[in-house]
């Protein structure tokens, strides 16, 4: 009778044993199907992110050198392997200009601790924007050389040669403006930000008024930096 005991108990552990491991087999075969289909939507995340990118528009710019806020030379270079918004704006500016670096402003904060990440305002009125009152500029808005953490040029505000700047803005940046001459000094002027990939060539125009083309611009510049790290 004990011997029968014995061979059931045995029997049984065996038993348990041989569903135990059946068990963890079906586990680890669940746990790699889960896997694979987390790999499998990164995988194909990338992809998407990497198509959408080559199909934006690319307009090269040319080689410019234009002054910044600190009386230094600033050129196309300068932002090569980054990804750069750029404005055109003018310090007198009472129209859309504040509202502009207002969301420019936004952007910067949110890509502060970015690297990668360079923000750019031209001036369209040169002969009043002198790197002192861009200086200036920069400070009111909470960016001057103390707000900007360890990289003082993170946003730079350009200023030159005013036939130079529009020559850039109408032939490079297929920006238009026009001087009222019904208003002393008064310019029209696009309020669109410009993007720059990596290689500092045009990739995407954004209405700064538009919330909708402004959450594009964050997607825009999200994927970028997801697909460089």
């Amino acid at each position: 009778f004990v011997d029968v005991l014995y061979f059931y108990s045995t029997c049984e552990k065996n038993k348990m044993r041989k569903e135990n491991i059946f068990e963890k087999s079906m586990w680890f075969i669940f746990l790699f199907f889960i896997c694979g289909i987390v790999v499998y939507g990164i995988w194909k995340k990338n992809n998407s992110t990497n198509d959408e990118i080559k199909n934006q528009i690319q307009f090269p710019i040319r080689n410019f050198t234009l002054i910044n806020q600190y009386g230094n030379e600033v050129a196309k270079n300068n932002f090569k392997n980054k990804i750069t918004i750029v404005d055109f704006i003018f310090t007198n500016c009472s129209g859309t200009c504040p509202m502009m670096t207002g969301k420019m402003l936004e952007f910067f904060q949110m890509f502060k601790y970015e690297d990668n990440v360079k923000f750019l305002s031209i001036s369209i009125d040169p002969k009043n924007d002198t790197p002192q009152k861009f200086l200036e500029y920069a400070s009111q808005y909470g960016v001057g050389p103390k707000h900007q953490g360890n990289d003082s040029t993170k946003w730079q505000f350009l200023t030159g040669d005013r036939k130079y700047i529009y020559d850039l803005s109408l032939k490079d940046f297929k920006l238009a403006f026009d001087i009222d001459t019904t208003q002393a000094d008064y310019i029209l002027h696009s309020q669109k930000f410009i993007l720059l990939n990596p290689n500092a060539e045009i990739i995407g125009y954004y209405d700064s008024e538009d919330e909708n083309k402004m959450k594009e611009l964050y997607f825009t510049i999200k994927k970028f930096l997801i697909q460089n790290k």
